[in-house]
């Protein structure tokens, strides 16, 4: 997969009986996993799962590269733009001057006015969010 390939796959994705939303499909995650189950004593070196057929996230070192430092293998970093974040809070003051120092406020406010749901991987105050190497799963439980 190129960087845009793997940016255009990136989408809200809910799975109603386990009450998961992902950002992949689920064929990158499963054949990522099992990219990432290896196993040193079978013949074609994946684990119980199998070897990964289609598109998936590999790992640092592999048969054709073994990383001694970061980067040598492929690339550091690759940025991906997630769903939008939407909020919209509303706010109706009104204010009435009952005598010369005596006043009457009216205030509704309504946060997050029409219950939109935002999901975020990692931390809501970063501008830019990375996970580890070891989260190979891009889900939200």
């Amino acid at each position: 997969m190129t960087r845009n390939d793997l940016q255009k796959e990136v989408k809200m994705r809910f799975n109603d009986a386990a009450k998961i939303a992902y950002f992949l499909p689920q064929d990158i995650i499963d054949n990522t996993i099992k990219a990432f189950n290896v196993s040193a004593t079978t013949a074609n070196g994946y684990g119980a799962l199998g070897a990964p057929s289609g598109r998936y996230f590999a790992p640092a070192s592999g048969g054709s590269c073994i990383e001694a430092f970061t980067g040598q293998c492929g690339t550091t970093n690759l940025v991906l733009y997630g769903p939008n974040f939407a909020r919209y809070d509303l706010s109706i003051v009104k204010k009435t001057k009952i005598t010369e120092t005596v006043n009457f406020e009216f205030r509704a406010e309504f946060l997050n006015a029409f219950n939109h749901i935002n999901y975020i991987v990692g931390n809501a105050g970063n501008d830019v969010n990375t996970q580890a190497d070891s989260a190979v799963r891009p889900s939200v439980r």
